[in-house]
């Protein structure tokens, strides 16, 4: 019979081989299309336009081509950019001072200057290649061609190179991770709805045990670690729909919005959750002392708390469409059952001392973090609340549009 922790092992090392299949089929993806960009490039500069620097048309196509097209074109644009500013920066100061062994270093200091410029990003350092090439072009010019006629020649093949990464991007099977996001989004909630109900659970089937609190705080720690590849993961999911043309063709809209609030409120959550289990562990190791279980009721009650809490991170984790996002009663009702329930936690809280005067106040921090917990829940509820006012305004806006 496996244990939870064998089990819990065998889903990581599922989760990364299928992580690193994945990263693998798309390195596959992205060596083809660049051989294909490559391949084509140097074809049309070649064979078609004849170029005499035709290697800059392929050089080009292969170094734009990445995994997803927004990355692409937006490589390609400072990209060429860059070389084209520094094709002109050398035909300029060339054509006005002619080839001269100190207007080498002169060159190579404005284009590192203006290559170092933000919105050229990591293509700055192309200012400086392409200044270097063109110069070159002037310095030791091909025979019976003109140095300046090759300059717009070199853009060209550049612009030419970075149209045939984009098309080629573009055209054959621009990879779309809308499944891959909804899956990381939902194995994030079951991973914190799963330890929600082992503690409820826990806290309904009788006296705590300290070791069983323990592993929970443990798990609570494992859950966190989670947040950060999941916003990874849905940050490229969105980045592969931009300008993808698949996305017309998938009628199940994916809400990149409504996915950063879940992730968010799980993130929050499971912060959160990681004092009540500490709280938790305290209580078992004071009862253990005592050798007599006080406060059942007040955990009973606590459990209370915490169903409703998992109730409300199993409704979120399921929202994936846009319809999903408008129709979030689930989540609203949580809401309210969980603000019920810590009034009822409230009101028998009330009835007897919870912490004796010399003793920590753990149970009166197991009362606040239910609070925080509620109100953890009530944002989530509000900010897919404001995900799904954008989209209904967003669909109403579509609509007059078109009429």
């Amino acid at each position: 019979m496996r244990t939870p922790a064998t089990l819990s092992g065998f889903v990581g090392r599922a989760r990364r081989a299928m992580a690193q299949r994945n990263l693998d089929r798309d390195n596959v993806l992205l060596l083809g299309k660049s051989v294909l960009a490559g391949t084509v490039a140097w074809l049309l500069a070649a064979e078609v336009f004849n170029a005499s620097h035709a290697t800059f048309a392929p050089f080009s196509a292969v170094l734009l081509m990445q995994i997803t097209i927004a990355d692409s074109v937006q490589m390609a644009i400072r990209y060429t950019a860059a070389v084209v500013v520094g094709v002109c920066l050398t035909g300029a100061i060339v054509l006005a001072w002619d080839v001269h062994p100190w207007l080498f270093p002169v060159i190579l200091l404005i284009a590192l200057v203006i290559g170092r410029w933000r919105r050229l990003g990591s293509q700055g350092i192309n200012v400086t290649v392409a200044a270097i090439f063109a110069y070159g072009a002037f310095a030791m010019p091909d025979p019976g061609i003109s140095p300046a006629s090759q300059l717009p020649e070199i853009a060209g093949m550049v612009v030419l190179g970075a149209s045939v990464a984009l098309t080629v991007n573009l055209l054959v099977a621009p990879p779309l991770r809308y499944r891959s996001a909804g899956y990381a989004v939902e194995s994030f909630s079951d991973s914190l709805s799963d330890l929600l109900t082992d503690i409820v659970d826990g806290l309904e089937s009788g006296p705590l045990d300290a070791d069983v609190a323990r592993h929970w705080r443990g798990r609570a720690d494992d859950v966190a670690r989670i947040g950060p590849q999941v916003r990874d993961t849905v940050d490229h999911a969105d980045q592969t729909s931009r300008f993808n043309p698949r996305r017309l063709l998938v009628h199940d809209h994916r809400s990149f919005d409504g996915y950063r609030v879940t992730i968010q409120a799980a993130d929050r959550i499971t912060a959160q959750l990681r004092s009540v289990t500490t709280g938790l562990l305290r209580v078992a190791e004071r009862d253990a002392d005592e050798q007599q279980p006080r406060h059942g009721v007040f955990l009973r009650d606590y459990a209370t708390v915490l169903a409703a809490v998992r109730d409300a991170v199993a409704a979120m984790g399921a929202i994936h469409s846009v319809d999903d996002l408008v129709d979030g009663d689930r989540v609203a009702d949580a809401v309210q059952t969980c603000r019920a329930a810590v009034q009822v936690l409230g009101s028998q809280a009330q009835g007897e001392p919870l912490d004796q005067p010399t003793q920590w106040s753990v149970y009166g921090g197991l009362y606040a973090d239910a609070h925080r917990l509620c109100d953890e829940v009530g944002w989530a509820c509000d900010g897919l609340d404001e995900v799904a006012d954008a989209v209904r305004r967003q669909g109403r806006s579509a609509r007059r549009s078109t009429t």
